[in-house]
């Protein structure tokens, strides 16, 4: 049952991504349904729920070279991030120089999407 939640749940694009045998654009949750048995669908699931925990999102605190810091931007790319460090200081740097910690502070990704949107 909780797999069949998540998959109603899931956006469009990750069904599609994560179930590519669907034959059309559009991937519906009653096409996963169909075509997958419960044990596929879920290890699926499983793979996606572990990829989604290992990337780093606004508001997350990383390791990096110049220590612990908070992503308040990410790329369109989604290879580059902005960095609020310890000291105040900010930078620009690659995917691969940081590590989560496992910490997230939410209320900082929220105050930068409300910041975001009054610029736009």
């Amino acid at each position: 049952m909780d797999a069949a939640r998540k998959i109603i749940h899931m956006p469009e694009a990750d069904l599609l991504n994560l179930f590519t045998e669907c034959y059309s654009a559009v991937c519906t949750s009653v096409q996963v349904f169909l075509k997958y048995d419960a044990s596929e669908a879920i290890e699926k699931i499983r793979q996606y729920e572990q990829e989604k925990e290992q990337q780093i999102q606004i508001g997350d605190e990383v390791n990096g070279k110049g220590g612990r810091g908070i992503i308040t931007k990410i790329s369109d790319d989604g290879n580059h991030f902005n960095v609020m460090w310890e000291n105040g200081s900010t930078g620009y740097y690659m995917r691969e120089d940081f590590k989560k910690t496992g910490k997230h502070f939410p209320e900082i990704a929220e105050v930068l999407r409300k910041m975001q949107e009054v610029r736009e």
